[in-house]
């Protein structure tokens, strides 16, 4: 556990479980606060992973940059990199990030334009106060950008940078919870029924 605020609790709950991950942010005018599980070990064999939560966010939930899911590892150069799942612009996004020598691939869909229609761009933005089933799909093997899907219908994003360097050799740890990088008010998030495996699990 990286940071304060997180437990698993009883105060809200996806499909009838009795608790979930319960992460409390504190507000933030300096910088993101950053609140999550860090698995040092990530098992599940491959470069092509497909992951599952269900999640809610309070009112006050951040509109600008966080990061939900990380996975890092390393890309077939050698290079630490590592794909981001999260928020930008009350919206979801990925990213793909390489270490050194800095690259970045980035998928959103915040306003019509680039590939986005008004329809999309309304689509990826991010349920609150309400229970959402959120899948992702990290392929890695084939070096494509992630795919996002909320209560099993799958987003239209928009990528740009340079897809041509990130497809992984594997990968090392993984991150759940809630990781800011920009300031920010107090909001609460809730994670429940998470599943990873090698193929697209689903909602209930």
């Amino acid at each position: 556990m990286k940071g304060q605020g997180i437990t698993v609790d009883g105060v809200r709950s996806a499909n009838g479980s009795s608790k979930s991950l319960h992460i409390a942010v504190p507000e933030s005018t300096s910088g993101g606060k950053r609140i999550y599980l860090h698995k040092p070990a990530f098992d599940v064999p491959g470069t092509h992973i497909w992951g599952r939560f269900y999640m809610y966010l309070t009112p006050t939930a951040p509109n600008n940059h966080g990061s939900f899911v990380s996975l890092a590892g390393k890309d077939i150069d050698g290079a630490d990199s590592k794909y981001d799942f999260g928020v930008q612009f009350e919206r979801f996004m990925a990213n793909f990030v390489r270490k050194s020598p800095f690259k970045e691939l980035v998928t959103e869909c915040r306003k019509a334009g680039n590939g986005c229609s008004a329809s999309d761009a309304e689509a990826a933005r991010i349920p609150l106060d309400a229970w959402s089933c959120v899948e992702w799909e990290f392929n890695g093997t084939e070096g494509k950008a992630t795919q996002v899907s909320v209560n099993g219908i799958t987003l239209k994003l928009d990528t740009y940078g340079t897809p041509t360097w990130f497809k992984m050799a594997s990968y090392d740890t993984l991150d759940l919870g809630v990781i800011m990088y920009w300031p920010h008010a107090a909001f609460e998030a809730f994670i429940d029924d998470v599943a990873i495996g090698t193929s697209r699990i689903g909602c209930y």
